[in-house]
């Protein structure tokens, strides 16, 4: 633990150590004038610095410079992600849909209420050490109950 704490204090102190700080006078004078006088930024940008337009969100023929392969910006990354983790879901969601639907109709056929199902789970973990029900035995409780209501079962959803 000490070592651990050793090696990030000796990063932290490399990182800022390599670090210089810019001295204030090697500020241009236009910089200066232009950031006293509170200019617009768009004058700012466009006469007085002389730096190339930029638009951070703007429409795609508003941003100049733009190359066919730069239209992914780094900033779809996390809605690609996004989307990446919904359709695993989706899947998974499928997936389990089709492992558990011959167990809720058997339980259905048995007439199986789910009131029954959550005593049962109750006095299984009585022995196991735990105080409650873990969440996945209430989550494939809720299942059970959300199938029944969808078969017109509302009386063994009880």
């Amino acid at each position: 633990m000490r070592l651990l704490l050793w090696v990030l204090l000796v990063t932290l102190v490399t990182f800022l150590s390599s670090g210089d700080a810019a001295p204030v006078d090697s500020n241009k004078q236009l910089e200066r004038a232009a950031i006293n006088k509170v200019t617009s930024r768009n004058l700012a940008n466009d006469n007085s610095l002389k730096h190339e337009k930029r638009f951070l969100r703007g429409d795609r023929s508003n941003i100049v410079n733009l190359k066919d392969g730069d239209e992914n910006e780094e900033r779809k990354i996390g809605q690609k992600m996004t989307t990446a983790l919904k359709s695993i879901k989706v899947w998974y969601l499928k997936w389990e849909q089709k492992i558990l639907l011959p167990g809720f109709k058997k339980m259905a056929k048995k007439e199986m209420t789910y009131s029954k199902l959550m005593d049962r789970f109750r006095v299984r973990m009585m022995n196991s050490g735990r105080w409650g029900t873990p969440s996945g035995f209430k989550r494939y409780g809720r299942l059970y109950k959300d199938y029944l209501i969808s078969i017109n079962r509302a009386d063994l959803a009880v």
